[in-house]
């Protein structure tokens, strides 16, 4: 008898230190999204140039990188801003700031910063300010840290 309950002790013990934790650790980084792309957004006038949507299930975030490349030509004189509302207005994610050194498809331009507070805009809209003296589109990349 004292041979099975030890056994069984034995086993009821090696369950239990088998299972792992069901949750995510506290100091695990929050996820990073580098899929937020808009295409051939052209610059040659002062509007909207496009939208980007943030995923639904995002509801706060933090916008670390704003990247301008594959321009269809050398841009001049075009100033380009992210902001969390139409016509330039909430906050001023990227401050409006000419595109220089785009000479060619593969230069890839990576904007400053202006504001790295927590958002919880749905979109984001990249804004032409100064339009380029020629019709150029350029690909326009967004990265966001989750914080949702």
């Amino acid at each position: 008898m004292k041979k099975i309950l030890t056994l069984f002790f034995a086993l009821c013990f090696s369950v239990a230190q088998a299972a792992g934790p069901t949750t995510t650790a506290v100091n695990s980084p929050a996820p990073t999204l580098n899929n937020l792309t808009v295409y051939a957004v052209p610059i040659n006038s002062i509007a909207d140039a496009a939208t980007i949507a943030i995923p639904s299930y995002v509801t706060a975030y933090q916008v670390t990188s704003f990247k301008i490349t594959n321009c269809s030509g050398t841009p001049i004189l075009a100033q380009v801003g992210l902001f969390t509302a139409a016509s330039g207005g909430g906050t001023t994610i990227v401050t409006p700031a000419v595109i220089t050194g785009a000479t060619s498809t593969p230069v890839v331009l990576s904007q400053t910063i202006a504001s790295t507070a927590r958002q919880t805009a749905a979109t984001l809209f990249v804004r032409v300010s100064v339009a380029n003296a020629a019709a150029v589109t350029c690909d326009m990349k967004i990265t966001i840290d989750d914080l949702s």
